[in-house]
């Protein structure tokens, strides 16, 4: 090979070994946890540190991302110190009130041109995160869509059978007549034999499931559900703690025929059944790690945590949105209007045209 064709080659290569080359050098990491604000798990938070700034003229803009779409959740600014802290809320302009653990399973970071952001992202995808198909269906159970067909999901379900418990002892406690305390009493016993205990025992086996679920494939990331799963059966354990002696106070109080000392176990008070389906359902306010219901949610949105790093995204792992999305039937309902509207106008057409070729 001549010297010439050798320069050539190599120069050749040089440069293709420069265009694999990215703009700058990708760095950072971080997390993206979602929450509620308005709803349920409809805000996200992004925090990363070591990240470098997008090049001039260029901005980061985040997304969400399903098997169907991806929607933008705004510009991710960098500090001078390469730490990026970006919150996604009602107050964001693009705020749709969507559950985010719904109907997405990963996010993404582009660059994009500065000024608007744009419809959909360009392939130019400097950070990523993927909550594993086979976890998110389960956490999906917890916080958006149960098995039973609910679409609040077993958590909320959880938390409104405690109520539902609590407003029957309530009601016990405002009553006069010992008949009418029991019938309440009964509804109490009923509810948390009958709904709350199940339904504990439907979250524990999902988060369980969540855990287990893990394939064993490197690509996949099960470190926040790894991490939080334990904490969500916790919660749960809690829970049904305090059901099951909400429930042993009703009985004991129906068998009593003094109305004092029924209400003495009925409450409020520490120790009553009142005070038992409370902490059920929002914790004991003196025990961080005793969270009940909402202590199990947050844990919960934890085990969806997106672990962010600079790697670009694997589509095959995006998954659909969960049963519920009340976006799909209203696409779906459209689809229809228009398939039939252009029968109608096409028969219409058909039958137009043999009438003219009739009268001709």
């Amino acid at each position: 090979m001549s010297m010439v064709k050798t320069s050539v080659l190599v120069v050749f290569v040089a440069l293709l070994t420069l265009s694999s080359i990215p703009a700058f050098a990708q760095s950072g990491s971080g997390t993206a946890l979602v929450s509620d604000d308005k709803g349920s798990s409809d805000a996200i938070t992004v925090t990363m540190t070591g990240v470098t700034a997008p090049t001039s003229g260029k901005q980061f803009v985040g997304w969400l991302a399903s098997e169907y779409r991806k929607v933008s959740i705004g510009v991710i600014s960098v500090d001078n110190s390469g730490a990026v802290s970006h919150t996604h809320n009602s107050s964001s302009s693009l705020y749709s009130g969507l559950n985010l653990i719904r109907n997405y399973n990963a996010l993404i970071i582009t660059e994009e041109n500065e000024g608007d952001i744009p419809s959909s992202p360009s392939s130019n995808v400097i950070y990523s995160a993927v909550i594993p198909t086979a976890s998110i269906a389960h956490i999906r159970k917890l916080l958006s869509s149960s098995t039973d067909g609910s679409t609040t999901g077993i958590l909320a379900d959880l938390k409104s059978e405690l109520q539902t418990a609590s407003d029957a002892a309530t009601s016990a406690s405002n009553a006069t007549t010992a008949s009418v305390i029991d019938d309440y009493l009964q509804q109490v016993i009923d509810t948390i034999e009958g709904s709350v205990l199940s339904t504990a025992t439907s979250a524990t086996n999902a988060a369980t499931a969540a855990n287990d679920a893990a394939t064993g494939d490197s690509t996949d990331d099960y470190t926040s559900v790894a991490a939080n799963y334990a904490s969500v059966n916790s919660e749960i354990s809690n829970i049904t703690s305090w059901a099951t002696s909400a429930r042993d106070l009703a009985v004991a109080a129906r068998a009593k025929s003094d109305v004092s000392l029924k209400k003495g176990l009925i409450g409020p008070g520490g120790g009553t059944i009142i005070a038992f389906l409370a902490s059920g359902a929002t914790g004991v306010s003196t025990d961080a790690s005793a969270g009940g219901v909402d202590g199990a949610v947050v844990s919960a949105q934890q085990m969806a945590t997106y672990n962010i790093t600079a790697v670009a995204l694997d589509e095959s792992k995006l998954t659909a949105p969960a049963a519920g999305d009340n976006t799909v039937p209203v696409l779906f309902s459209l689809m229809l209007l228009v398939a039939f509207a252009s029968i109608i106008i096409g028969s219409f057409i058909v039958y137009r045209r043999k009438g003219v070729s009739l009268s001709a």
